[in-house]
Protein backbone atom coordinates (compact mmCIF):
# COMPACT_ATOMS: atom_id res chain seq x y z
CA UNK A 1 0.00 0.00 0.00
CA UNK A 2 1.36 3.42 -0.98
CA UNK A 3 1.76 5.95 1.78
CA UNK A 4 0.03 9.31 1.36
CA UNK A 5 2.15 11.20 3.88
CA UNK A 6 3.75 14.44 2.64
CA UNK A 7 7.23 12.95 3.16
CA UNK A 8 6.37 9.85 1.10
CA UNK A 9 4.91 12.02 -1.67
CA UNK A 10 8.07 14.17 -1.73
CA UNK A 11 10.31 11.09 -1.84
CA UNK A 12 8.27 9.80 -4.78
CA UNK A 13 8.77 13.10 -6.58
CA UNK A 14 12.49 12.92 -5.87
CA UNK A 15 12.77 9.47 -7.44
CA UNK A 16 11.29 10.55 -10.77
CA UNK A 17 13.20 12.36 -13.54
CA UNK A 18 14.00 15.86 -12.37
CA UNK A 19 15.12 19.30 -13.44
CA UNK A 20 17.95 20.76 -11.39
CA UNK A 21 17.64 24.56 -11.43
CA UNK A 22 20.51 26.84 -10.47
CA UNK A 23 20.61 30.62 -10.17
CA UNK A 24 24.18 31.85 -10.64
CA UNK A 25 26.11 35.06 -11.26
CA UNK A 26 28.39 35.46 -14.26
CA UNK A 27 31.72 37.29 -14.22
CA UNK A 28 29.94 40.67 -14.58
CA UNK A 29 27.54 39.97 -11.69
CA UNK A 30 24.53 39.38 -13.97
CA UNK A 31 22.14 36.67 -12.78
CA UNK A 32 21.92 33.49 -14.85
CA UNK A 33 19.35 30.69 -14.86
CA UNK A 34 20.58 27.16 -15.57
CA UNK A 35 18.49 23.99 -15.76
CA UNK A 36 19.71 20.44 -16.19
CA UNK A 37 17.29 17.60 -16.97
CA UNK A 38 18.23 14.36 -15.21
CA UNK A 39 16.65 10.93 -14.81
CA UNK A 40 15.75 7.83 -16.75
CA UNK A 41 13.14 9.36 -19.06
CA UNK A 42 15.56 11.88 -20.55
CA UNK A 43 17.46 9.15 -22.41
CA UNK A 44 15.59 9.90 -25.65
CA UNK A 45 16.23 13.67 -25.51
CA UNK A 46 19.14 14.99 -27.61
CA UNK A 47 22.11 15.87 -25.39
CA UNK A 48 21.99 19.56 -26.41
CA UNK A 49 18.42 19.74 -25.03
CA UNK A 50 19.33 18.38 -21.57
CA UNK A 51 20.80 21.69 -20.44
CA UNK A 52 19.18 25.13 -20.65
CA UNK A 53 20.69 28.51 -19.84
CA UNK A 54 19.42 32.06 -19.84
CA UNK A 55 20.25 35.50 -18.57
CA UNK A 56 17.63 36.49 -15.99
CA UNK A 57 15.83 39.54 -17.33
CA UNK A 58 13.89 40.43 -14.22
CA UNK A 59 13.44 39.30 -10.61
CA UNK A 60 10.21 40.10 -8.77
CA UNK A 61 10.63 39.79 -4.98
CA UNK A 62 7.93 39.15 -2.40
CA UNK A 63 7.58 41.38 0.68
CA UNK A 64 10.44 39.61 2.46
CA UNK A 65 12.77 40.10 -0.51
CA UNK A 66 12.69 36.42 -1.56
CA UNK A 67 12.28 36.02 -5.34
CA UNK A 68 8.72 35.06 -6.27
CA UNK A 69 9.21 35.22 -10.05
CA UNK A 70 11.99 35.48 -12.59
CA UNK A 71 11.69 36.25 -16.32
CA UNK A 72 13.94 34.46 -18.79
CA UNK A 73 14.37 33.69 -22.46
CA UNK A 74 16.42 30.57 -23.09
CA UNK A 75 19.65 31.04 -25.02
CA UNK A 76 18.92 29.74 -28.52
CA UNK A 77 15.13 29.54 -27.87
CA UNK A 78 13.52 27.99 -30.95
CA UNK A 79 9.86 28.24 -29.92
CA UNK A 80 8.14 31.33 -31.27
CA UNK A 81 5.13 33.27 -30.02
CA UNK A 82 2.26 34.39 -32.28
CA UNK A 83 4.31 37.46 -33.30
CA UNK A 84 7.20 35.30 -34.46
CA UNK A 85 9.42 36.30 -31.50
CA UNK A 86 11.29 33.80 -29.28
CA UNK A 87 9.18 32.75 -26.29
CA UNK A 88 9.77 34.53 -22.96
CA UNK A 89 9.13 32.55 -19.76
CA UNK A 90 8.20 33.52 -16.21
CA UNK A 91 9.20 31.09 -13.45
CA UNK A 92 6.63 31.69 -10.70
CA UNK A 93 7.50 30.60 -7.15
CA UNK A 94 4.50 31.12 -4.84
CA UNK A 95 6.33 29.40 -1.97
CA UNK A 96 9.69 27.80 -1.23
CA UNK A 97 8.72 24.37 -2.56
CA UNK A 98 6.43 25.04 -5.55
CA UNK A 99 6.96 26.54 -8.98
CA UNK A 100 4.99 27.06 -12.17
CA UNK A 101 5.89 28.22 -15.66
CA UNK A 102 3.99 30.98 -17.48
CA UNK A 103 4.71 32.06 -21.04
CA UNK A 104 4.64 35.84 -21.40
CA UNK A 105 2.27 35.49 -24.37
CA UNK A 106 -0.27 33.39 -22.42
CA UNK A 107 -3.31 34.96 -20.79
CA UNK A 108 -2.84 36.21 -17.20
CA UNK A 109 -3.26 33.33 -14.77
CA UNK A 110 -2.42 30.63 -17.34
CA UNK A 111 0.34 28.42 -15.98
CA UNK A 112 1.75 24.92 -16.30
CA UNK A 113 0.97 22.22 -13.76
CA UNK A 114 2.87 22.85 -10.51
CA UNK A 115 6.27 21.30 -9.91
CA UNK A 116 7.61 20.58 -6.43
CA UNK A 117 11.10 21.12 -5.07
CA UNK A 118 12.90 17.94 -4.10
CA UNK A 119 14.91 18.07 -0.88
CA UNK A 120 17.18 15.08 -1.56
CA UNK A 121 20.71 16.26 -0.76
CA UNK A 122 22.19 15.11 -4.07
CA UNK A 123 19.60 17.12 -6.06
CA UNK A 124 19.62 20.37 -4.11
CA UNK A 125 22.31 22.78 -5.23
Amino acid sequence: MESSSPKAKLEKLCSEPAMVIRILKDETGALLYEAEHIGSEVAGIPKEDLFDRSRIWMVLPDRSGRPRAIRIQYDGEKRLDARGKPVVWDLLMPDRDTFYWHRADWAAGSVTAPSRRCTKADLVG
